[in-house]
């Protein structure tokens, strides 16, 4: 494999109020997507990857909360290491990774971005959206 695409996204740190700078997936040149476990998705985890040259411009990027930033990375031998093994199969860590079906793929980026439903417990709309 020449390079992949990775899939960045910000999302809420576990106290709800920071942010917190996420891979959720992986792509290959064949369109195969593969998909991050939620306790792998943080950036700080993937020390190989935040070292490229790519992941700082990612970084400038981003800057809102569900912001999602897609890039083509050249693989290097430290990175193949990280996410491919000799078999050609993606992981990381330990743990192969599981990939996506297109179907699936849309139904994930979906739940993304559905909002709340507006109700009468939430008084401002401006909060709300905001919020949401």
């Amino acid at each position: 494999m020449d390079k992949l695409q990775f899939e960045f996204t910000i999302l809420s740190g576990q106290d709800g109020k920071s942010n917190v700078y996420a891979l959720t997936s992986i792509s290959t040149q064949y369109n195969k997507i593969y998909d991050f476990p939620e306790d792998s998705q943080t950036v700080g985890l993937h020390k190989e990857l935040i070292k490229t040259a790519a992941f700082a411009k990612v970084k400038n990027r981003l800057k809102t909360r569900h912001q999602v930033k897609t890039v083509w990375i050249t693989m290097t031998s430290e990175l193949l290491k990280v996410y491919v093994d000799v078999d050609g199969n993606m992981q990381f860590g330990d743990h192969f990774l599981e990939e996506i079906h297109d179907t699936e793929y849309f139904k994930q980026t979906e739940e993304k971005f559905a909002l709340e439903k507006f109700t009468s417990r939430n008084t401002n709309a401006k909060v709300w959206i905001k919020t949401s």
